[in-house]
């Protein structure tokens, strides 16, 4: 995380301010990392990814397949993104783009898949990963405060 946006979720959470500024370098990632937004990465999956993203649960990956091509039917960008799930694709469809991840919980009738929150969290939690601000970081991110208190913490 770049310093600015590392001071911003600090200075948003009073627990992380009282732990920076009680050089708690530690405690201070850990909360940091707790209340940061997950990052969304590149998440290429084709049918088979699907399936083995769902392995404790293989009616699932079923459910989810049978909702993803019904709504291809109605939407021709659900459709790209089927087309791009096929095993002889050059190009798989990236889960972590945020329309994609969005699409996919949307009803049907907004022009989604229309999962529920257990059928695509599999899916969805493969395309983010959370925070993982150091210590280092922290206390990097003092010293060139130069030791001041954040400038407006909570």
């Amino acid at each position: 995380m770049d310093p600015d946006k590392l001071r911003a979720v600090i200075q948003s959470d009073h627990q992380a301010v009282e732990d920076y500024m009680a050089r708690r370098f530690s405690d201070c990632a850990a909360r940091v990392n707790a209340i940061s937004p997950p990052k969304a990465r590149y998440c290429p999956l084709s049918r088979l990814g699907i399936i083995a993203l769902h392995k404790s649960n293989g009616n699932l990956a079923a459910t989810f397949l049978q909702k993803l091509d019904a709504a291809a039917q109605i939407n021709p960008i659900i459709a790209e993104v089927v087309q791009f799930m096929k095993a002889e694709a050059r190009e798989l469809p990236d889960f972590g783009i945020e329309e994609i991840r969005q699409a996919l919980v949307a009803p049907v009738s907004h022009g989604g898949v229309g999962l529920t929150s257990q059928e695509a969290a599999p899916i969805l939690d493969a395309g983010i990963e959370p925070d993982q601000t150091t210590p280092f970081e922290i206390e990097t991110l003092r010293d060139r405060e130069q030791w001041q208190p954040l400038s407006s913490a909570v």
